[in-house]
């Protein structure tokens, strides 16, 4: 219980506030092939067919090039066309469920 509600909230906020580039406006590109993100300092691209998995909530869909890592994309600024497009694609290129990872 002391891990859950006091080290990794506190631990979660620590991490946010030094990683800077989570902080930078980020620029989404959404095609057939893949996504890219854009930022001030840096650029990423993926096929879906690297993606390893993917979640969501009612906020925010993740996108996971790994188990540790994941792209956070908020829905709210996304919109449910985009939404659903990248869903299509990630059950296209083999992850037919939320939360469970490719083979």
């Amino acid at each position: 219980l002391l891990g859950r509600y006091l080290i990794i909230p506190r631990k979660g906020a620590r991490t946010f506030r030094d990683y800077a580039l989570i902080r930078e406006e980020m620029t989404l590109t959404l095609s057939e092939d893949g996504f890219a993100i854009a930022q001030a300092s840096g650029h990423v691209a993926m096929a879906w067919g690297n993606v390893l998995m993917w979640d969501e909530t009612d906020q925010i869909l993740a996108i996971h090039p790994t188990r540790e890592l994941a792209y956070i994309l908020p829905k709210r600024a996304i919109g449910t066309e985009r939404e659903d497009f990248i869903r299509q694609q990630l059950v296209a290129h083999g992850l037919l469920r939320k939360g469970k990872g490719r083979k």
